[in-house]
């Protein structure tokens, strides 16, 4: 428990070096006025999918943060590559080089926005079932067997841009189907989840120039995303930022930092967001918390016109970055004390 809650708060504190975040009062944030929760059924979570070769899997992660285990086993016979897990969206691969005769090569690949392909390998018998366990943090990618000291991946000192290691999205995650691999039991161990939300009548630049609102209008959003997420979850376990204008109102980014104590927290959480999202709650949970708040630059009628979770991704021309200005796209609220919205002033 106590190395869970470490790594919690280490997850924590890396996004916190992404953006400054609000004080928020935790005793009256739950406080202010909500709309009454949906039918069940609006928020009902999906069965726990299969466990076989092809069968899709639960990865929840906003590119940034990924910390997954399985069980692996080779086949005695044969020769090729075995994918492993598979990523729709060509994020990551994860797959076993099985050779006529030696251990079997094991490589954990991600596609970056920036960085090109990072890459790290081990290496496996196939006498026995092995725990396999990959993971990506904000500037290593890691392979572990059987609970040894991992192999990682460390770009050179002062070489990557904070904003340059995430990954691309992942899509539909599932596990390999090569006949030279059983591979069983995928757990995430943790993740964060990306959301976004465009908000009409909601000027970019009035919300500039008044006095904290651009802070207010993130206050709202990571209210109301803890609110929706449930799970005990709080404002300060929520990063939110507004990314770029979208028509008369902004498009607002955030990710929610699931504590690190309950295996697949971060596709339950993701769910439950998703699925308020679509039954029109968050929406309402959204039109309280302005009403509340009394941003003056926001206007009358502001109301969430398109929500998702994962996020939406924004087009570079969207969003300026600081410290990485070869950045392609941004997913997630993550960059946000690098970047700002292309469309503000000065």
């Amino acid at each position: 428990q106590g190395a869970r809650s470490r790594r919690h708060r280490w997850v924590r504190a890396a996004v916190a070096l992404c953006g400054a975040g609000s004080v928020v009062a935790l005793l009256s944030w739950r406080d202010a006025p909500a709309p009454m929760a949906p039918e069940a059924e609006a928020l009902q979570l999906a069965a726990a999918p299969p466990a076989g070769d092809g069968a899709p899997v639960d990865l929840c992660t906003d590119g940034w943060f990924i910390d997954a285990s399985m069980h692996v086993r080779f086949a005695q016979k044969g020769t090729g590559l075995a994918d492993l897990i598979t990523s729709s969206g060509g994020a990551f691969t994860l797959v076993g080089d099985l050779q006529p005769t030696g251990p079997v090569k094991v490589t954990f690949s991600i596609s970056t926005f920036d960085y090109g392909t990072v890459s790290v390998r081990t290496e496996m018998e196939r006498d026995a079932t092995h725990l396999l366990r990959a993971t990506k943090t904000r500037d290593s990618v890691c392979l572990g067997v059987n609970g040894t000291e991992p192999v990682c991946m460390l770009p050179p000192l002062g070489s990557l841009p904070i904003t340059s290691f995430q990954m691309q999205p992942v899509g539909t995650v599932a596990y390999g189907n090569s006949g030279l691999a059983t591979v069983t039991d995928f757990q995430q161990e943790g993740g964060l989840v990306s959301t976004s939300f465009k908000l009409s009548k909601a000027p970019l630049e009035e919300l500039w120039r008044g006095a904290g609102h651009l802070k207010q209008l993130a206050m709202v959003a990571k209210e109301s995303l803890a609110y929706v997420a449930g799970d005990g979850l709080a404002p300060q376990d929520v990063h939110a930022f507004v990314a770029a204008a979208s028509g008369d109102g902004v498009v607002v980014q955030g990710t929610v930092v699931p504590p690190l104590s309950e295996r697949g927290l971060a596709c339950r959480v993701e769910r439950k967001i998703a699925g308020a999202m679509a039954s029109g709650y968050f929406g309402a949970v959204v039109r309280n918390r302005l009403a509340a708040a009394n941003i003056s630059s926001v206007k009358p009628g502001a109301d969430v016109v398109e929500a998702s979770a994962p996020a939406a991704v924004i087009p570079t021309e969207a969003v300026r970055c600081r410290h990485a200005e070869r950045r392609d796209l941004v997913l997630g609220s993550s960059c946000s004390g690098f970047c700002w919205p292309a469309g503000a002033p000065g």
